[in-house]
């Protein structure tokens, strides 16, 4: 079964998101947008492919699931570590702070949509609702619980 196929089988469990259907149809979709573009990355200054750029989107479409730096190498076939130092170079992050950084980023936009912390924590690829509120908090300084008020008081993003 090559990688197309296993997009559309995962996108028929959709009913079981219940409110969050539509977001992880979403999800899924631009995962299968990444993987075809991935193959067609191309950089504009030597005709190379482009690996952190397509890491990035890669990381954009999957940011839900459980993601290594070895599965990213895999994926576009490099050595992990030749890909970190380049991942590096080119955003200032490690590929794992990106990760961190995209996730947050989505649950912050998941918690503005009144979803509930269990809900976004699964959302963004925390099988653990307390590890989730742990990293969200050294983030952003504050709980989820604490983000989701402030933005009902003030509609101001932290």
């Amino acid at each position: 079964m090559d990688f197309d196929s296993k997009i559309f089988y995962k996108m028929k469990d959709y009913a079981k998101y219940g409110n969050a259907k539509e977001l992880f149809l979403t999800a899924c979709l631009y995962e299968l947008f990444s993987e075809l573009l991935t193959n067609n990355k191309i950089s504009d200054n030597d005709k190379t492919p482009d690996y952190v750029a397509a890491t990035e989107d890669y990381i954009k479409s999957t940011y839900m699931c459980d993601i290594t730096v070895q599965m990213l190498a895999d994926n576009i076939a490099l050595n992990r570590e030749y890909l970190s130092r380049k991942f590096k170079e080119k955003t200032g992050m490690t590929v794992q702070e990106y990760i961190i950084y995209v996730r947050m980023e989505n649950a912050k936009k998941l918690l503005k949509k009144g979803l509930s912390v269990f809900q976004v924590s699964g959302m963004v690829g925390y099988q653990d609702p307390f590890n989730f509120s742990k990293t969200f908090k050294k983030k952003y300084g504050v709980s989820p619980k604490q983000y989701t008020k402030a933005q009902g008081k003030t509609g101001q993003p932290i």
